[in-house]
């Protein structure tokens, strides 16, 4: 049996996590890089309002011109948003890593438990 702390213990515990991961940052991947398909990224279709706003065209849902500066801005917002949230991930995994490593190069154990503590009982 492997100890607590060895490689295998922790490939079994980080690998069926990968697959979850490549599933949630490819859609913000998508979103947020220079796409041509106005349907898939923000910024696409960002460019697309804004060369129809430049002409002087309207495009749908856009019932005025300020509705359309109003979807290319919500458009820089979004892909900033999702740019900004695949940093949080990225920040997690990478502190969350730093953290094991910390704890494997430890010989024992340096969790600390309070002690038991019981709830009172209700009135």
């Amino acid at each position: 049996m492997p100890a607590p702390y060895s490689t295998a213990n922790l490939l079994k515990t980080a690998c069926p996590s990968m697959p979850s991961l490549r599933l949630m940052f490819r859609p913000c991947v998508s979103t947020v890089r220079l796409d041509a398909n106005a349907r898939i990224g923000f910024l696409a279709h960002a460019r697309k309002y804004a060369a129809a706003l430049d002409r002087g065209a309207l495009l749908a849902p856009a019932k005025s011109l300020a509705q359309m500066r109003q979807i290319i801005f919500n458009d820089y917002l979004d892909a900033s948003l999702a740019g900004f949230f695949m940093l949080v991930v990225l920040s997690v995994l990478f502190f969350g890593a730093r953290t094991v490593l910390a704890a494997r190069a430890q010989a024992a154990p340096r969790a600390r438990e309070s002690a038991f503590q019981a709830m009172p009982a209700a009135p």
